[in-house]
């Protein structure tokens, strides 16, 4: 019971209540806080799950619950009929779910057990408003991303009035989740739910700066100092990759990522995301088959695209690596990535990454794993390759997305894959290979 009594000095403190550690009371206290986490845990499960109005499963909890931060101001007699949030959002996923990854479930039932929390899972449809929107950006602005994880089970109307909390969320992720709470608002519309079309595209804040502004290539510098480096010439063993030693490993996410990040522009999720048999030849030309998969969503429809494999690897081993996978029955390219509970299968491969990149005395503020595509996509322009084929091997879908974040709206059609595996063998770095080269 130690750690329960941890938790519950602590919680007494912020209550103001002073029960002397050791005594019956504050053993009694320590049982409830217990009791209290149980159950905590199993609400949290049922609403990872899309149930927004578990039932209590300990009896002490029944008559106590917190209402709602938007408390009715309707007597008995005016209650509003009809379906409540909380039952409408889990036939909304019902409906969605068969055709989302499980990374874009776990995403969507975050997001809307969120908007159930701020206004409150019993409210019923047809009193909800755009005023609940803008109360849900209100607590968005000051909520840390990372919020569930810091202080698992407290309500997010407690969390914000926090002091010295960490960062809010990125205006990208609050984006996100207005534009998803959106998204679910206009199902209710069209079957009928809500008294009015809510348009919450107006309360979306305006990103300070372009995309491009936020990531920068690696400069040749920095490139030098990953491909000629540990990682790539020998380094102290699995766990010490960025450590100069004798070990050359070279079958794992971790060698292989860098490289096909660079000479691909493919994204680090897309990547990770690969199997076994989306190393394929096509018409001859041999190509990365990025599409959807159960571990891996794509960013937008226009991502799904062959990419042709770059010279450089077919040079290092890609093909014989999947081959190898493929005699072994493997299914993914990389199968020793965890897709984690949310359903991301990339944050493993990203953390390490910067942290090598830390190591290496070769991280800016500006610089990322996802600095490999803006690389590739400079290299691209550079080599003269029409911006029509640079949007098919990007996997671009908007004008916006070309010009502001990789300096540049369909992706490209009607392409064959042997001129697109002609443009992108175009792709160079001053970069020695010599020690990678089979």
């Amino acid at each position: 019971m130690s750690a329960v009594a941890a938790l519950t000095d602590a919680r007494l403190k912020v209550e103001g209540l002073n029960i002397e550690p050791g005594t019956d009371d504050h053993l009694r206290a320590s049982h409830l806080m217990l009791r209290a986490y149980v159950e905590a845990a199993y609400q949290i499960a049922a609403r990872a799950e899309g149930s927004f109005a578990p039932p209590f499963r300990d009896g002490l909890f029944v008559e106590r619950v917190t209402p709602p931060l938007a408390a009715s101001t309707t007597t008995a007699s005016e209650t509003p009929s009809g379906p409540t949030l909380g039952k409408t959002i889990e036939k909304y996923l019902a409906e969605r779910l068969p055709s989302w990854s499980l990374k874009t479930r776990r995403k969507e039932a975050a997001i809307l057990r969120l908007f159930a929390e701020v206004v409150g899972s019993d409210s019923r449809m047809m009193t909800i408003g755009l005023t609940d929107v803008v109360r849900l950006k209100d607590i968005l602005r000051r909520l840390p991303a990372n919020h569930s994880k810091l202080w698992p089970g407290v309500p997010v109307a407690e969390v914000v009035e926090r002091p010295n909390l960490p960062a809010a969320m990125s205006t990208t992720t609050l984006n996100t989740y207005l534009s998803k709470t959106g998204g679910f608002l206009r199902w209710c519309a069209s079957h009928g739910l809500t008294g009015a079309r809510l348009d919450v595209a107006g309360l979306k804040l305006k990103a300070s700066g372009k995309a491009k502004e936020r990531r920068d290539p690696f400069s040749v510098d920095q490139l030098r100092a990953i491909f000629a480096g540990p990682l790539y010439t020998g380094c102290l063993g699995p766990r010490y990759r960025f450590w100069p030693g004798t070990e050359r490993i070279r079958d794992d996410a971790r060698f292989w990522a860098p490289l096909i990040g660079l000479y691909s522009g493919a994204r680090l999720g897309e990547i990770c995301g690969l199997r076994v048999a989306d190393v394929a030849e096509i018409d001859g030309v041999p190509v990365l088959n990025i599409r959807e998969t159960d571990e891996r969503d794509l960013k937008t429809t226009g991502s799904r695209r062959m990419v042709p494999i770059h010279a450089r690897l077919l040079d290092v081993g890609l093909l014989e690596y999947a081959a190898t996978l493929k005699a072994k029955r493997e299914a993914r390219l990389f199968p020793e990535l965890r897709v984690r509970s949310d359903g991301y299968i990339s944050d493993e491969i990203s953390r390490w990454f910067s942290r090598g990149l830390k190591r290496l005395e070769a991280k800016t503020p500006k610089t990322s794993f996802h600095s490999f595509r803006h690389n590739f996509s400079d290299a691209l322009k550079m080599a003269g390759v029409p911006g029509d084929r640079r949007r098919a091997i990007m996997g671009w879908t908007s004008r916006d997305m070309d010009e502001s974040t990789y300096g540049g709206s369909t992706p490209g059609a009607g392409f064959s894959l042997a001129t697109l595996k002609a443009d992108v063998d175009r792709v160079a770095y001053p970069l020695d290979w010599g020690h990678l080269t089979r």
